[in-house]
């Protein structure tokens, strides 16, 4: 199971599932105001293997989702 970060395109979770993964991002689990640490602890607590994040300098570098 793979937890897509805030600033992750909604579209890549739709992707992933295409691929046979399961992905929730951090809103739909009501954690999008949790700091990076405690997102993580969140994570790991309710089993997630992977986060998926994305920063901002390399956000422009990506071609539209």
């Amino acid at each position: 199971m793979w937890l897509l970060d805030v600033n992750m395109p909604k579209k890549v979770g739709s992707l992933l599932g295409e691929r046979g993964i399961e992905a929730h991002s951090a809103d739909d689990r009501g954690w999008g105001g949790l700091t990076n640490g405690a997102l993580v602890e969140a994570a790991v607590q309710a089993g997630f293997q992977c986060i998926l994040t994305l920063i901002a300098c390399s956000a422009r570098l990506l071609p539209a989702l």
